[in-house]
């Protein structure tokens, strides 16, 4: 399971993932099969990637396309195995993007690597 908080409220979310199976152990398909959820809300379900490929060393991204949400405070992921799966649910990468309300400006402020204030 993977938690990011975020800043206080409700927000949507995009959020995209990266896989690839590098495990040798891995040899046919069916043996590491698992889905995708955020905040109870599958995204992804059977995700095999040797079945996809069947080959290892092959990256592959799966992008959930609309947005999910509104989460509030926090965006919890989990990846858990389907029954019949051999091994753990593995993932490479994860991109979770906050989409905002309001449009971004030169009023909205932004911060350098220190920290002081870079608002145009």
């Amino acid at each position: 399971m993977l938690t990011a908080s975020t800043v206080t409220g409700e927000h949507m979310y995009y959020m995209a993932f990266w896989f690839a199976e590098l495990d040798s152990r891995v040899d046919a398909a069916g043996q590491r099969v698992f889905n995708l959820s955020s905040n109870g809300n599958v995204l992804k379900d059977a995700v095999d990637l040797f079945a996809r490929f069947n080959a290892l060393y092959i990256g592959y991204q799966i992008y959930t396309g609309n947005p999910h949400g509104p989460y509030k405070d926090k965006v919890v992921i989990e990846a858990y195995n389907a029954p019949t799966s051999i091994y753990p649910a593995s993932i490479a990468g994860v991109e979770v993007l906050q989409l905002f309300d309001h449009a971004m400006n030169a009023t909205t402020p932004t911060f350098s690597l220190d920290g002081t204030d870079c608002t145009s």
